[in-house]
């Protein structure tokens, strides 16, 4: 077993990965699409500020982050194929939600800048990963 593969063990206990990452979906899903008038307004200059886009950069991290473990250390794939694998279902799935938005009669619209911080959280989950995984790679002083 890599030391990375150990490294990640120790921090995730594999067996409640699987649950952790339905149940994120679920709540991901859920946030997305309910009715847009659910959310408080903000002021048009905050749009880029709004705690709606910290909201999605953490959806969309912790998803990332937990596709991740989950590929990895359940289903066995290198690090570097379990961050594509994942890479190529969160980025789909956050331009699809945004389309959905604004397609469904849900009172939502599509947002450039709600895609743009969905991709910037699963770019930070990415990060964390990297240097979780170069920190378990170097040797233990």
């Amino acid at each position: 077993m890599s030391k990375s593969r150990k490294y990640f063990s120790r921090i995730n206990k594999a067996k409640w990965l699987p649950y952790a990452l339905i149940a994120w979906t679920g709540v991901l899903l859920l946030l997305t699409f309910l009715p847009g008038n659910a959310f408080p307004k903000l002021p048009h200059f905050m749009d880029l500020l709004s705690p709606d886009k910290i909201i999605h950069i953490l959806l969309y991290g912790v998803l990332q982050y937990l596709i991740v473990q989950n590929l990895f250390l359940i289903k066995k794939f290198s690090f570097s194929k379990s961050i594509l694998i994942a890479t190529l279902i969160t980025t789909p799935l956050a331009a699809l939600t945004e389309i959905l938005q604004g397609i469904l009669p849900i009172k939502r619209c599509m947002s450039q800048y709600d895609f743009i911080a969905n991709v910037m959280g699963i770019l930070l989950a990415i990060l964390i990963l990297y240097r979780q995984n170069k920190k378990a790679e170097s040797p233990m002083e």
